[in-house]
């Protein structure tokens, strides 16, 4: 007969997704030597390039809402989850970006959770 093992909670799956993060997945486990790419400093985007990518950034943003809307309330906590986890903690350097990054994954997750209601 097959013995039960006690499942992991949602706290403790999230504890232990988010640790993989911090190695990337194991990744950092066994470093690879990384050359940093070469930047062209001299080319700007065209303003029909940045149409393009801001129409394809918001249809991106869409899908996600749609993805995460069709998921359970965990799923979405999870990126809020994430979120607090990209926030630095208040006693280091508040990046600007890093912040802001956080807040719009909030905002995501919100959405999605205003359209889950919207699709009940």
């Amino acid at each position: 007969m097959l013995e039960r093992t006690a499942q992991p909670t949602a706290a403790v799956s999230r504890t232990s997704a988010l640790a993989r993060w911090d190695n990337e997945g194991g990744a950092l486990s066994h470093p690879v030597p990384v050359k940093a790419p070469h930047v062209d400093v001299v080319h700007h985007l065209s303003d029909q390039e940045m149409v393009c990518l801001r129409s394809r950034v918001i249809a991106l943003e869409n899908v996600v809402i749609a993805m995460l809307a069709g998921g359970s309330h965990d799923q979405r906590a999870v990126v809020h989850d994430m979120a607090l986890f990209v926030r630095p903690p208040l006693d280091e350097v508040q990046d600007r970006l890093t912040m802001h990054a956080a807040d719009l994954m909030d905002h995501l997750a919100d959405r999605a959770t205003r359209f889950a209601r919207v699709l009940a």
